[in-house]
Parts: structure tokens; sequence; C-alpha cells
């Protein structure tokens, strides 16, 4: 992830298939100086639009730490649910796992930006 006003490095973010879960998750992570200032949940947003409008992707997972309230609010933010806590094989630490539903591939529901 850029700043379009001057391409500063902000951090990434994108989807991800990981063993452990049974569908692809959006994942990013920011530099500390990004942080707090909506990058996130923006870029997150744009995922989920891209997944089921592009690839035609109606469920989509996210996990995060649970002391990490921050990421859980922003996944909340763009129409996430937390489904599960659980430990994911090959972690030593529980997760909460996410899950974002499409209405259809053609219109993506709820993604708040």
């Amino acid at each position: 992830m850029q700043r379009r006003a001057d391409g500063a490095l902000l951090g990434m973010c994108g989807l991800v298939r990981r063993d452990a879960l049974p569908d692809a998750d959006v994942g990013y992570a920011l530099m500390p100086h990004a942080r707090g200032a909506g990058y996130a949940r923006e870029a997150a947003a744009a995922c989920l639009e891209h997944a089921a409008r592009r690839l035609g992707m109606t469920r989509v997972l996210a996990i995060t730490r649970p002391d990490n309230l921050s990421s859980s609010a922003t996944l909340r933010a763009i129409g996430m649910r937390q489904i599960e806590r659980r430990v994911l094989d090959g972690d030593d630490h529980e997760s909460l796992v996410f899950e974002w539903r499409a209405r259809s591939a053609a219109a993506p529901s709820r993604i708040a930006r």
C-alpha cells in the first residue's frame, strides 16, 4: 500500500490462502506511522470488493489475535463478523476468525468504506 498523495509506503493488504483456513482471507499489516488513519479499513474493503466483483468469491475470512482490538474493529467496520476463536494449525496462540459473505458475486453485501 502506498499513499496516493506522495507515494509513501504504508504497508500491505491482500487476499491470502492459508492451509489452516478453508477459504481465502484478507490480511493487512501497516507501518507504525500509518496506523489509525483508516488505511487498513479502506484497503481491506477494496479487497473484499475485488474478491466479490472480480474473483466471484462469496466468502472471505480474516484472522486476528484476540488482544488486537483495533484490527477486530476494522474487520467489523467492513462488514465482517466473528465466527470463532481457535488455535489454527501450526500456531501456538488463539486467533479470532472473522467471516464476510457476499449476497452474490455481482453485488457484495455491506462493504463499508
